[in-house]
């Protein structure tokens, strides 16, 4: 044994093939080897590989990602002793040994068959070392010496289980298998099974045997199969401190997971997330990944309490010009700058320019840890999110004017009819009345103009009768009409038209008097209307938009638009195309249903862009009446041209839908964060950004995109592509100090705008990432809500904006999936058995995920087997546009519902969550400031539905509420309030005249007197979702009820794990067609066809 061993270390010298092993290096080069079983040599002790002589090098197992590199003996050597994982040798006997088996840094085997080959090899080094100690070893040139192991680190506060699970070096105390890695005790080893660690059994995917705790015989059980509602924390459990550049590199938490962001030179996943958190080296290695790279931008994302916002830099002063930006790409200071000569100069982490550093911005270094002496005190060399304040002439196209704001209200009769009207008057009339607190800006000299229209335009004089009247003159409104709305104008000069909010008060006043508005017109049934107050049954939108976009021609701002019917008058006039229930897919002619989501006129979109210019935006809020068409294909390409927001109400109903109206237009108007914005985004030498996506105006010069008016819930989606390999560190290696983060790649968006109270600002978040030549390092920090959210966005775009086909984007995205699962599959754990489906850790809800966008609204199918309920062609094309400017957490739950149980809600829910020790410290604090917890959960299928069962769904843009025939009438009165329905022909209301407690109007019917502790559970846990979820359009109570029924297609629609809906798969059939999927990728090393379809997704440019 001694002889041997000294003869297997003279030789060993480094090779590629696994991590945690070395090769011996043979006559004939370096190449993937047979592993020689340990009873043949005592090498086998040390975790060594010996290569039988004459094999030559290359081969599948070349390398760590499959590509053939090699890597050298210290690099393995490094990964051994820090504890790097270790993997069971394989045999082949006969003409099956010919062929060198997969290399094992490739491939993972279960976490038992790893602690009995661990312990197989321990006891037999006992063993041997017992008779024969051996004596150390002498060191050559050229060979490490083998250093004591380090002790297993502390579990990570995101735990990284399964398949990607590094165990530590084997213990003593293990040996009984009493205690695992990190010595907590266990009472069995760790089986892989699909919840945890991302391993599906073979049983159910065509394979024999396999259960779904690893053993034989059983099937997979739906409960170990992975869903969002596994990865919750407890319910009233303290928020989790996440920091990106921790000890070990970890995805982020959910994007729907109650968190607390810590800057530590990257933002917080509230502003910024990449799909992957590390990029590939190469061009090469990142297009094998095959999970799309881009990021997902929320520059003005609201806070969560404890989270620190971007500290402000005020650069007004005369001695300093603006921030510091580098000469070549005017990329912003941060932390990935490196400073030499002193502090003289600065070379750019973007473009690595070397820099003069300007005499303002000038500041020594320290000798010892070569950073700047005065980085504590400038947040841009140590922060991700900066917000400066600039006064310089270079930072500013006009003057910055106070903001201005304009609502347009929709009067025609089909919007006094429904409500609509009344329902914006009196969420316009609650706004002006709490300026102070709604409107940004109102401090500052905030102006409002109130202007209405049906097939003409109404401009309201709120000034007093000699035009130079104060806030207190109480004389009435004066309404101007414009009825030339072929070529409209402005009916009030100069700035006649805006006036401060409480003169605009009576410009309501003068609406509800000209039009006849009373209560009675919320009731859904017509009220007092009385046509001959002018309400006229066409509608002018188009006219009366382009009308405020001439009145904003030089002071810009948002526009507010209400509209509940067609135009059918004036400039921007559109005819009826159909599309209503039934139509499109549904009656045979998926090219018909393209022709009715292509744009049926270039008008809007050509205003939008206009508005743009005007550095003006719009918020569409779209009501039609029931049954009523206003082809929103066409409409909502007006908000999406200038980066406004469209918001779809179906089949408005006052009684039901006014409060959830007037809700979502005050959250739209206080949300108001930036005026006049301009938004670049500029990435690291060897990156480039290739396509936006989102809400926003065509670009004005390069990669400038703009979006005149950004709010809390302005998104951005960036697709990221190599442009070559990325520079090595050798490469940029200069004299001077240097900084963590420069040679890490960096995503950097800035946004210059003017905030509301008229300052202008430059908002930038910068985001560094990894690197690494190792597919398996890329897919364990990979970021399932923004994996999501760019295959949505993507196809979405492609839809609306390329003429592509609902079914060819929805085949594109769920292809692009199953090359990211194989891709997985084949290079990160080729040991697994073939019959098995093996899913990465940070992405195994992917599936889920993918399946509940193709059963949603925007991609679903229409027409043949498993079709969904039917929907209209303005319901699909508002959820395509509602996606392209959804944030991460509202795509999340828009593809898979979250479904809570109000019958049995722990005692925590709708309480505060328990403070965490690492904000709050160790004692109680006296005031929490932690949100309201939500109970856990449940699967979205029909397991979870009872007749007895209270069910909450929030869909990300509707909240459903499903009752059971059977449920306790105390539990129906907690749970639900009554409110004033139209009657129906038998005169009594109907039952959908319930609504959950938390959205129903206040003074609705109740169960009186005390209020109950669910009932205060219920309203508690209602209004936080309402309060995170930004769009949230409508309101429902379905029951539960036969097959058939309309309220069963209703919510069978939200049972994603079901068969039907719009795919026809359930999601155990899914996970099957995914693996049949990756296996004929895997045998036939073929490129699916739908791989190529998602490359070539015409985005319209």
């Amino acid at each position: 044994w001694e002889e041997r061993r000294r003869r297997v270390m003279a030789t060993a010298g480094g090779g590629g093939g696994g991590g945690g092993y070395h090769q011996q290096q043979a006559p004939g080069g370096w190449g993937g080897g047979r592993p020689v079983p340990p009873q043949t040599t005592a090498a086998a002790t040390s975790n060594m590989y010996i290569r039988p002589p004459g094999m030559m090098g290359g081969g599948q197992d070349g390398g760590l990602d499959g590509s053939g590199a090699t890597v050298n003996a210290p690099g393995m050597m490094m990964m051994m002793q820090g504890g790097g994982q270790q993997y069971a040798p394989s045999y082949q006997t006969g003409a099956a040994a010919a062929a060198p088996p997969p290399p094992p840094a490739l491939y993972n085997v279960s976490d038992q068959q790893q602690q009995q080959q661990q312990l197989h090899h321990h006891q037999l080094q006992q063993q041997q070392q017992h008779h024969h100690p051996p004596p150390p070893p002498q060191q050559r040139p050229g060979m490490m010496m083998p250093q004591p192991q380090p002790q297993p680190p502390p579990p990570p506060q995101l735990y990284n289980g399964g398949v990607d699970h590094q165990l530590a070096p084997l213990q003593d105390q293990m040996q009984q298998m009493s205690v695992n890695q990190w010595g907590q005790p266990i009472a069995a080893p760790p089986q892989p099974s699909v919840g945890a660690p991302g391993m599906i059994p073979p049983g159910p995917m065509g394979g024999a045997g396999g259960a779904a705790d690893g053993g034989a015989g059983g099937k997979l059980k739906s409960a170990a199969m992975p869903r969002p509602c596994t990865l919750e924390p407890r319910c009233g459990a303290p928020r989790e401190v996440f920091a990106r550049h921790g000890a070990a590199p970890a995805p982020p938490p959910g994007a729907n997971t109650e968190h607390v962001g810590v800057d530590d030179g990257s933002a917080i996943p509230r502003f910024m997330r990449m799909s992957m958190s590390c990029v590939a080296t190469s061009s090469a290695l990142q297009a094998k990944a095959g999970v799309p790279l881009g990021a997902i931008v929320v520059p003005f994302a609201s806070v969560e309490p404890c989270e620190a916002p971007p500290p402000v830099i005020d650069l007004r002063s005369s001695a300093t010009g603006g921030p510091l930006r580098c000469q070549r790409c005017l990329a912003y200071a941060n932390p990935g700058f490196r400073f030499t000569n002193g502090g003289a100069k600065f070379e750019c982490n973007i473009c690595r320019m070397l820099n003069d550093t300007p005499s303002e911005h000038m500041a020594p270094i320290d000798a010892v840890t070569g950073a700047r002496v005065d980085a504590a005190t400038r947040p841009e060399f140590r922060c991700g999110s900066v917000d400066y304040i600039v006064a310089s002439a270079d930072y500013c196209a006009r003057e910055p004017r106070p903001a201005a704001y304009v609502f347009l209200i929709d009067v025609s009769f089909p919007s006094v009819q429904s409500g609509l009207a009344l329902a914006a008057v009196s969420a316009v009339r609650f706004i002006l009345s709490n300026a102070a607190q709604l409107i940004p800006g109102a401090g500052s000299g905030a102006s409002v103009a109130v202007v209405s229209f049906d097939n003409t335009i109404h401009f309201y004089d709120t000034r007093a009768g000699d035009g130079g009247g104060d806030d207190d003159d109480e004389s009435a409104a004066r309404m101007l009409c414009v009825p030339d709305v072929d070529d409209p104008f402005v009916a009030l000069g100069g700035d006649g038209l805006f006036s401060s909010p409480k003169q605009a008060l009576k410009a309501l006043d003068c609406i509800e008097s000209v039009f006849g508005l009373s209560s009675g017109a919320a009731s859904g049934n017509g009220g007092n209307v009385d046509v001959d107050h002018r309400s006229a049954s066409s509608s002018c939108f188009g006219a009366a938009v382009k009308a405020v976009r001439c009145a904003m021609e030089e002071r810009g701002g948002k526009v507010f638009a209400v509209c509940g019917s067609l135009p059918t008058a004036g400039a921007g006039a559109l005819e009826r195309r159909g599309g209503g229930v039934g139509a499109g897919a549904a009656a045979g002619s998926e090219e018909r249903e393209v022709a009715l989501l292509t744009s049926g006129s270039e008008y809007y979109e050509n205003l939008g862009c206009e508005m743009a210019a005007a550095q003006a935006s719009v918020d569409l809020f779209v009501a039609p009446g029931p049954n009523v068409l206003v082809d929103c294909s066409t409409l909502m390409r007006l908000p999406r041209a200038c980066g406004g927001r469209a918001v779809y109400f179906g089949a408005f109903e006052a009684w039901k839908d006014a409060d959830m109206f007037g809700r979502e237009l005050v959250r739209s108007v206080r949300s108001v964060c930036a005026l006049e914005a301009a938004t670049r985004v500029r990435v690291s030498a060897g990156l480039e950004c290739t396509e936006y996506l989102g809400h926003f105006a065509r670009p004005l010069k390069g990669h400038e995109l703009a979006a005149p008016v950004m709010s809390a819930d302005s998104c951005l989606g960036v697709m990221i592509a190599h442009e070559g390999d990325l520079p090595t560190d050798e490469s940029s290696a200069r004299a001077g100090a240097q900084s963590p983060f420069f040679t890490q790649p960096c995503v950097q968006a800035a946004v210059l705008y003017t905030d509301p109270d008229g300052l202008r600002r430059i908002r930038v978040h910068n985001l560094f990432c990894t690197k690494s030549s190792s597919l398996t390092d890329m897919f364990k920090v990979g970021d399932v809500d923004a994996v999501l959210s760019l295959l949505a966005k993507r196809a979405a775009q492609a839809v609306l904006c390329a003429q592509v086909p609902v079914s060819r984007a929805r085949d594109a995205f769920v292809g692009k999936s199953v090359h990211a699962l194989y891709v997985y599959r084949k290079f990160c754990s080729s040991s697994s058995s073939v019959i098995q489906l093996i899913l990465p850790e940070a992405l195994k809800v992917l599936p889920v995920s993918v399946l509940g966008l193709a059963k949603s609204t925007a991609f679903r199918s229409l027409s043949g087997s498993g079709a969904g309920p039917p929907v209209s062609v303005d319901e699909r094309a508002a959820a395509l546009f509602r996606v392209l400017w959804a944030t991460p957490d509202t795509i999340a739950a828009f593809a898979y519902p979250r479904m809570y149980s109000l019958r049995d809600m722990p005692p925590e829910a709708g309480a505060p969550l328990a403070p965490n020790e690492r904000v709050y410290g160790t004692r109680e604090p006296a005031t929490s400031y932690e949100p309201v917890a939500l109970p856990n959960s449940i699967a979205a299928s029909s397991e979870s539905i009872s007749q007895d069962a209270v069910l909450l769904v929030d869909r990300g843009v509707e909240l459903v509420a499903i009752a059971g025939r059977e449920v306790p009438k105390d539990v129906l009165r907690d749970c639900f309030a009554a409110v004033s329905a139209p009657p129906t022909a038998s005169g009594a209301p109907p039952p959908s005249a319930l609504l959950v407690r938390g959205v129903a109007p206040s003074g609705s019917a109740g169960g009186g007197g005390e209020e109950s502790e669910l009932q205060q559970q219920v309203e508690k846990v209602v209004s936080r979702i309402l309060d995170r979820r930004p769009g949230m359009c409508a309101v429902r109570t379905l029951w539960m009820s036969e097959p058939g029924s309309v309220d069963a297609l209703a919510y069978q629609s939200l049972l994603v794990e079901d068969k039907g809906g719009g795919f026809s798969l359930g999601y155990l059939e899914f996970l099957k067609y995914l693996h049949r999927k990756i296996m004929d990728q895997y045998s036939s090393e073929s490129i699916l066809k739908e791989l190529v379809m998602w490359d070539k997704l015409d985005q319209g440019y």
